[in-house]
């Protein structure tokens, strides 16, 4: 295989979260070079310290070219301590866009994420999506809910409405609402009239809010108890004050990662209005 398409590979794993695994690019020239019909290559990794996430990648090779292509990969949330839990689901790639690794794990543990979308039929679209764990389709995945423009969400919006620190600079609300987008869990500052807190916020398109939880619930997690339960306080109960000049010493917001364009999914149909 030439090597402009290993390198087309070699960027489709990096948009999708999978390319700085020096391991698993080894693993892709060698199985390139050996002019079979697909095969499959094999990764993990840890995005918090109570789950696993595996995954199984898919790659064809062309009918017209001497090329492959990466079409999908499987994602395996793995509880160690309660496989009762374990979630898995397909997503699927269209050229070389899709969810990403790290949007997987947020995905299957029930998160939402805002995507680029592109519809079977070749429309554009953005809209929220989430998994719903209560259905699945006739390949054993669970369906994808979307929340587009029609629904009504708007994250930057829902934010305005509570005193956080991190929105009050252009950088850092930024950086805030792209990890919110993505599907992450999000440490924040809640600036108080009596104090400041840290607490872990993510956004809820389903019913136009944003989950919040206190910064114990790691430790909570580690003890056995039962993990907090996201606050349905009222915004109001936290009135804006003067902020002060300095941010925390720690980095409340990840670094910017690599965002794929599109997502194929079939678009949900336009509902019509019938005139009686």
């Amino acid at each position: 295989m030439e090597t402009k398409y290993l390198n087309y590979l070699r960027d489709d794993m990096k948009y999708l979260g999978f390319g700085d695994n020096a391991l698993l690019n080894q693993q892709l020239e060698e199985q390139t070079e050996r002019a079979v019909e697909g095969f499959e290559l094999y990764t993990d990794a840890y995005f918090d310290e109570d789950t696993k996430l595996e995954a199984k990648l898919y790659f064809r090779h062309s009918d017209k070219e001497n090329r492959y292509f990466f079409n999908k990969f499987d994602a395996l949330l793995i509880y160690p301590e309660e496989p009762a839990r374990n979630r898995a689901q397909t997503f699927y790639v269209f050229l070389g866009k899709g969810v990403t690794f790290k949007e997987s794990f947020n995905l299957l543990q029930g998160r939402s994420a805002y995507k680029n979308m592109i519809s079977l039929e070749g429309e554009k679209y953005k809209a929220w999506i989430r998994l719903d764990f209560g259905e699945k389709d006739q390949h054993d995945n669970y369906k994808v809910k979307q929340y587009g423009l029609r629904y009504g969400y708007d994250l930057e919006k829902v934010l305005e409405k509570y005193p956080i620190r991190e929105l009050q600079e252009e950088k850092t609300k930024a950086e805030l609402y792209r990890s919110l987008q993505r599907g992450n869990r999000q440490s924040v500052t809640f600036d108080k009239p009596a104090k400041s807190e840290k607490m872990y916020i993510e956004a809820n398109p389903m019913f136009k809010t944003i989950n919040i939880y206190p910064h114990v619930v790691k430790v909570a997690k580690k003890t056995g108890s039962e993990p907090p339960v996201p606050s349905a306080e009222d915004p109001r109960e936290h009135p804006a004050d003067p902020l002060p000049e300095e941010f925390p010493e720690e980095e409340t917001v990840p670094a910017e990662e690599t965002v794929p364009e599109y997502t194929l999914v079939k678009k949900p149909p336009t509902r019509k209005r019938v005139r009686k």
